[in-house]
């Protein structure tokens, strides 16, 4: 069994009032780039900067749960200044496995990619505002451009099958 293929991007700094926004950007590029099927996407908006994104209301509900995961796991352990964790997408193929002459049947799940979104949380707001949304700004479109240019370079452990992914919240 091959090991699945790991992608992560460069640790995101963001804010308390930006998080959420940031995320939903990365996490929507992936989830619309590596699409096992039709989606239908809107463009979206980042609201600090013009910064445009595909948006994927198929999956808008399992993003935002997970944003709200990672924002309520954080605001516990914000005891310092920072602190940080990560979001990672990880798709997966569902093999079904029977055993006992057909009686019994289980599912494996093959995981053949991951995509780690590291997320350093800044709790104080940063000294001069604009320069700060400059940096963020930056960092976004590096992320997105990352995306891009590995999906379109790295396709060969994709399955021919359809498959499914999951959003999995960490600390660290």
């Amino acid at each position: 069994m091959a090991l699945p293929v790991v992608h992560e991007l460069e640790e995101l700094r963001v804010g308390v009032s930006e998080l959420s926004d940031c995320v939903s950007c990365l996490l929507h590029s992936i989830l619309f780039t590596r699409s096992p099927g039709p989606v239908h996407p809107a463009d979206a908006h980042c609201r600090f900067r013009p910064i445009t994104y595909a948006f994927v209301p198929e999956v808008k509900k399992q993003v935002d749960t997970a944003i709200l995961q990672f924002q309520q796991r954080n605001m516990r352990r914000q005891t310092n200044q920072r602190s940080s964790g990560t979001i990672t997408v990880v798709f997966y193929e569902t093999r079904k496995k029977t055993a006992m002459f057909n009686f019994m049947a289980t599912e494996d799940r093959i995981v053949f990619e991951k995509w780690i979104v590291p997320i350093r949380v800044l709790v104080h707001p940063p000294a001069n505002p604009e320069e700060y949304c400059t940096q963020l700004e930056s960092q976004l479109r590096h992320c997105m451009l990352h995306i891009i240019a590995t999906v379109q370079s790295e396709t060969q452990h994709i399955p021919n099958v359809m498959y499914d992914y999951e959003l999995v919240i960490n600390e660290f």
